[in-house]
């Protein structure tokens, strides 16, 4: 299947907080992303900035989480490559 990775809202975290290992709660300030199968939403990542004191270009992986249904296929992998490529390709460093 052909996924498209797009910006989306904090309300699409809804879906997908009861399936993540650390915690339901996301970042305020989370750019949000998902990978979707035509409109329905499969995977999630959020990515904020990460305050370092000399390093001010860093984005850190704050949420990444698959739907049950769409694990095991690559998704995961597919939304962090292409997500950690836009903002590598912005001059930032990214890091999970």
């Amino acid at each position: 299947k052909r996924f498209t990775v797009r910006r989306c809202g904090h309300g699409e975290w809804a879906k997908f907080r009861r399936y993540h290992y650390l915690s339901g709660e996301l970042p305020k300030q989370a750019i949000c992303y998902g990978a979707y199968d035509g409109d329905q939403i499969s995977a999630f990542i959020g990515i904020i900035h990460f305050p370092h004191p000399r390093n001010k270009k860093i984005k850190s992986v704050s949420r990444l989480c698959v739907l049950p249904d769409y694990q095991g296929i690559g998704i995961g992998k597919r939304v962090l490559t292409l997500v950690a490529k836009k903002y590598a390709d912005e001059g930032f460093d990214v890091k999970i």
